[in-house]
């Protein structure tokens, strides 16, 4: 479940900064092809359609807990978090933005 936790994250959050326009051109192509890849998988499998994950993705803005609980459901059932391509961007996608105003990052060097 921890990949599809990683996959829901990055989905959750692209929407959020998609939607500041702060996200960087990279990071929106990465978003992009994450959209992307679930949209292949979920054409490849009967237990989900692209329909739910805009839906899915359109509360997130709204009700972020709704939007992650319903996104958890549509990747478990078409078996998001054994594709490696899917996993390995998501937590790219992860370690590449940060959502929310006044984040502040510690380092600790030895």
């Amino acid at each position: 479940m921890e990949e599809i936790d990683a996959i829901v994250a990055a989905l959750v959050a692209g929407t959020s900064a998609g939607l500041s326009k702060t996200m960087a051109g990279a990071v929106k192509d990465l978003y992009a092809a994450l959209k992307s890849r679930v949209a292949l998988l979920l054409e490849r499998h009967a237990a989900g359609s692209e329909k739910a994950l805009t839906e899915a993705l359109s509360t997130a803005a709204e009700d972020p807990e709704r939007a992650r609980r319903e996104l958890t459901e549509l990747l478990a059932a078409i078996g998001a978090g054994r594709d490696s391509e899917l996993v390995t961007n998501s937590v790219m996608f992860n370690k590449g933005v940060v959502v929310g105003d006044f984040t502040t990052q510690h380092n600790t060097f030895h």
